[in-house]
């Protein structure tokens, strides 16, 4: 991140970088309230307007504000492996695994029609041992894949390839819905 406070102040303020925040939000636990957010400052990390070191080496100190995120996350891209049977889901922040709900998701042959609405007849799993992920990789039922298969007019080209989410398919760590 970037510190953006002006020169001789008594207040730093830093923002973060999307892959920082993004980091913060994977790490199972921190930063989810006040009490799960706190600063480490390291030896010379600071100093005060004289030169001075401030704080003490591995001292850490609880945030004094907590702005939780109120924003959902949004789906940005996604994948289709035919060969693997994997859908990999693409978000603009980390979400919960538990939360994908792929019975709100459907595959379709344009952005305007529902006629193939393939994965809620035997719905996949996702594939990862981790509990959030920025890209989640969904592992397709062999049914699901089979019903692709079958369909002539649906996934054989990135033209015919479209996928629909419902409201509430997933949500970021804080159980924000998409």
């Amino acid at each position: 991140g970037n510190l953006t406070t002006a020169i001789n102040s008594s207040v730093l303020t830093f923002v973060l970088s999307t892959n920082d925040l993004n980091t913060i939000m994977l790490t199972t636990g921190l930063a989810r309230g006040m009490s799960s957010t706190y600063i480490i400052l390291l030896q010379n990390a600071l100093a005060d307007v004289l030169g001075n070191a401030v704080g003490q080496s591995g001292q850490s100190l609880q945030v004094t504000s907590f702005i939780p995120l109120t924003i959902p996350p949004v789906l940005q891209a996604w994948d289709l492996d035919r060969t693997n049977g994997t859908i990999s889901l693409y978000f603009n922040e980390p979400v919960l695994l538990s939360s994908i709900s792929l019975t709100l998701v459907s595959l379709q042959e344009s952005a305007m029609t529902y006629q193939y609405a393939v994965l809620p007849t035997n719905v996949g799993t996702p594939i990862s041992a981790a509990m959030q992920a920025l890209v989640p990789v969904v592992g397709l039922a062999t049914n699901d894949l089979n019903d692709i298969y079958a369909q002539t007019a649906l996934c054989t080209s990135t033209a015919n390839c479209y996928l629909a989410m419902g409201q509430s398919a997933a949500a970021n760590v804080f159980g924000i819905p998409a």
